[in-house]
């Protein structure tokens, strides 16, 4: 069995915790999965026989979660490693369900009339986009709060 620590910096919440889960667990060979959401880590212990790790980061890209460094068993780093603290300078809020985004790593955006806006997940950016007028009308002060990115697991 390999164990790795996968570096995600776009890891943000909860949903980004079920995402990563959900699409990594049903592999063939994975074993488990671990997802710490403040260090922006997955830990993963898979059978290399069973699914090769360039496999797994293939599809956390798809799933918008590219790996930026990879730990353990005897893996390279992909690039440099940044602190933590160098990545939560700047952050902004989500205009669909109000979460920070940390702008620094943030593959999510959007430009509209002139400004970058940032999302927590596809879905929140995918409404955006859809309307945005509907989520920067002067008259729009909360945001929706019930998109499904942040909803609960059932």
């Amino acid at each position: 069995m390999t164990q790795t620590t996968l570096n995600i910096p776009d890891i943000t919440c909860d949903h980004c915790e079920r995402t990563i889960t959900t699409a990594l667990k049903p592999l063939e060979g994975v074993q488990s999965v671990a997802v710490d959401i403040p260090a922006k880590q997955v830990q993963l212990e898979f059978d290399a026989e069973r699914v090769d790790l360039e496999r797994i980061k293939a599809i956390l890209e798809e799933e918008y979660y590219p790996v930026a460094s990879i730990a353990g068993s005897g893996q390279t780093t992909m690039k440099e490693n940044v602190p933590v603290a160098d990545t939560l300078k700047t952050t902004a809020i989500d205009p669909v369900c109000g979460m920070s985004v940390d702008t620094q790593t943030a593959r999510l955006t959007a430009d509209y009339e002139g400004q970058t806006y940032y999302f927590c997940a596809p879905g929140c950016q995918r409404t955006f986009k859809a309307d945005p007028q509907r989520y920067l009308a002067a008259d729009n002060q909360e945001p929706s709060g019930g998109c499904s990115c942040c909803a609960p697991s059932a």
